[in-house]
């Protein structure tokens, strides 16, 4: 049986101290037609170094300055040449079978376009630290979870949907996995598979713990551009219920981080978009409470 190719980008910048360990969980696949693509954004530290004791494993290995994360996740869906796609970025891991397991669904069920599983979080030692769980995909309640339930480390998709070919949008820095994953919810069938697929690297440099602030205000700007890019299949009510919802994610967001200005601006345009937010979202229940002592209420 020719198994069919799966193409890993693993994007790269200044990760020298990780690097290695995400190489390694690649070769160690129990799934064999891999190719591996590098895209490196001109590091400074030991990464191209690191990157040189597997020259005969990479298959396609670029360094040079870019925008960041985006640009290079796109580049190398340009120069990707397997039927099926996924990014591990350069301080995270696969575990060994995920390939393995991921496209044995795919082969199972032709109609599947995204598979996404589970993940657990580790430290820089490669110590657990917690766990991601997926869930699956409703629509349209998924719009309204902001919180990470489409782990991006346990996640494949094929190339083509339909006859579309999907990119990241660059203008997103911390929420373009799940500005991608939603798109590709809207115009594919997603397939979640309860099972351990990959591992999430929680350090000081981690782009998602050093400037989690800066993701958390970019997820209703993300919203708002995919409401006015695409002619969504909800009502415009649906789609200010979401908006208002992102922002008042956001607010919380700001407590964690102690910018209580930013929380209350957030609170304020997410009850001026949709003043039922306060009563209609169990789920944000606790957030609102703890908004609405900040201004004794």
């Amino acid at each position: 049986m020719n198994l069919p190719k799966v193409s890993i980008i693993i994007p790269s910048y200044n990760q020298g101290n990780f690097i290695e360990r995400t190489i390694k969980s690649v070769l160690s696949q129990t799934y064999r037609n891999i190719e591996i693509i590098v895209i490196d954004g001109g590091s400074k530290d030991n990464t191209l170094e690191v990157l040189r004791n597997y020259s005969n494993d990479i298959d396609y290995l670029l360094s040079e300055k870019d925008s960041g994360q985006g640009e290079a996740i796109n580049k190398g869906i340009d120069i990707s040449t397997g039927e099926f796609i996924t990014w591990i970025n350069s301080d995270d891991i696969l575990c060994n079978d995920s390939i393995e397991i991921v496209i044995t669904e795919f082969i199972r069920d032709k109609s599947i376009d995204f598979i996404y599983g589970n993940v657990e979080l580790i430290n820089e030692s490669d110590m657990h630290v917690g766990f991601i769980s997926g869930s699956k995909i409703l629509k349209p309640e998924v719009y309204f979870h902001h919180d990470i339930n489409i782990p991006q480390q346990g996640s494949m998709w094929k190339k083509y949907i339909g006859e579309e070919l999907l990119y990241v949008n660059t203008r997103w820095h911390y929420v373009l996995d799940r500005d991608f994953f939603l798109r590709i919810s809207l115009v594919g069938k997603s397939f979640y598979i309860p099972r351990l697929l990959g591992k999430f690297r929680q350090h000081t440099n981690s782009k998602s713990v050093k400037f989690f602030q800066k993701w958390a205000e970019e997820i209703p700007a993300m919203y708002s551009q995919l409401f006015n890019d695409r002619n969504w299949i909800y009502d415009n009510n649906f789609n200010i219920k979401v908006l208002s919802s992102s922002y008042i994610h956001s607010a919380y967001i700001a407590i964690l981080a102690k910018k209580y200005k930013s929380a209350l601006d957030n609170m304020y345009i997410a009850i001026k978009l949709y003043p039922k937010i306060l009563f209609e979202f169990h789920t944000y229940k606790k957030p609102i409470n703890k908004l609405l002592k900040l201004i004794k209420i």
